[in-house]
């Protein structure tokens, strides 16, 4: 995914919230496999996997 689409879904999250999916589903493996490998705990993983994501779409509408 290049910088455009990736703004565009950012776009479109902002417009739908359920749009938001699409970010989670493209992010997910990625930033869950970077905290997994840096804290080397699957629950810890998880939890700031989730909290990242919750601050992302809490921070959304800041987006430019």
């Amino acid at each position: 995914m290049d910088l455009s689409e990736e703004k565009e879904l950012v776009r479109q999250a902002q417009k739908a919230p359920d749009a938001f999916a699409k970010l989670y589903d493209q992010y997910y493996p990625k930033i869950f496999g970077y905290v997994l490998r840096r804290t080397a705990n699957l629950e810890a993983a998880q939890d700031i996997t989730s909290e990242t994501f919750l601050k992302a779409l809490r921070k959304l509408w800041q987006f430019r």
